[in-house]
C-alpha cells in the first residue's frame, strides 16, 4: 500500500498535526501574564528606626544648645558676690537715701542697680545675643539632622514602589517635598494652637 517508510512518516505526521489542530480547544480570551505579587511591606515599620534616630538627635541638639545657656547663667551666678557687694555697699545705700529726699530726681538707685547688673552680671544685649546664638545653633543642628534623616529615609525605601515616585528620585526634590510637608504641618499645628 505505502511504498516507502518516509511516505508513511509524512502521512502520520500530517494526520497528527491536523488532528491536534482540530482537537485543541481554542482560546477565546487573550492570555494575560501577571507579575508575581510583591511581598507586603509596612512602610511605617521600615522607616520607624530612622525617624526615632532623628528624633533622638534633635533632642540631643536641644540639650547641647541649652547647655550653652546654662553655662551663660552659671558664669553670671559666679559673679553674684561682686554684684551683691556693689548693691549692698555704701554707694547703693547713699543713692537709695538721696532718692527719698524731696525735690530730687528719685531714680538714682534704680539706675545704679540696672547699671551694676548689666556691668557685673549680664546686659539685655548680652542675654539677647546668647539666646539668638543658641537659636541659630539649634536651627543649624536641626537642619543637619533633617538632611541626614532624608538620606537615611531614601536608603530605607530602596526597592519599594514608593521609591519610584518623582519626589524620591532627586535629593533636591526630596528636600523640597519634605520642606513643603513641614510647612503644611506647621500651618496646621499653628492653626490648632491659635484656636
Amino acid at each position: 500500500m505505502f511504498r516507502s517508510l518516509p511516505t508513511v512518516v509524512l502521512l502520520l505526521l500530517a494526520a497528527g498535526l491536523t488532528g491536534s489542530f482540530w482537537l485543541t480547544p481554542t482560546v477565546s480570551q487573550p492570555l494575560t501574564v501577571t507579575a508575581p505579587a510583591r511581598p507586603k511591606v509596612d512602610l511605617a515599620k521600615r522607616v520607624e528606626p530612622t525617624l526615632a534616630k532623628a528624633d533622638a538627635e534633635a533632642e540631643a541638639a536641644v540639650e547641647r544648645q541649652l547647655a550653652h545657656l546654662t553655662r551663660f547663667f552659671a558664669e553670671a551666678r559666679g559673679r553674684t558676690p561682686q554684684f551683691a557687694e556693689s548693691v549692698l555697699g555704701w554707694g547703693s545705700k547713699w543713692r537709695f537715701v538721696i532718692d527719698k529726699v524731696p525735690y530730687t530726681k528719685g531714680d538714682r538707685h534704680a539706675e545704679y542697680l540696672r547699671k551694676m547688673f548689666a556691668e557685673q552680671l549680664f546686659s539685655d544685649k548680652e542675654l539677647t545675643q546668647a539666646i539668638e546664638q543658641i537659636a541659630r545653633g539649634y536651627a543649624d543642628a536641626l537642619t543637619d539632622v533633617e538632611n541626614q534623616m532624608l538620606v537615611r529615609l531614601r536608603q530605607d525605601i530602596v526597592g519599594l514602589p514608593v521609591a519610584e515616585l518623582p519626589q524620591f528620585q532627586d535629593p533636591v526634590a526630596l528636600q523640597t517635598a519634605y520642606g513643603s510637608a513641614l510647612k503644611q504641618a506647621q500651618t496646621h499645628v499653628g492653626a490648632s494652637v491659635n484656636t
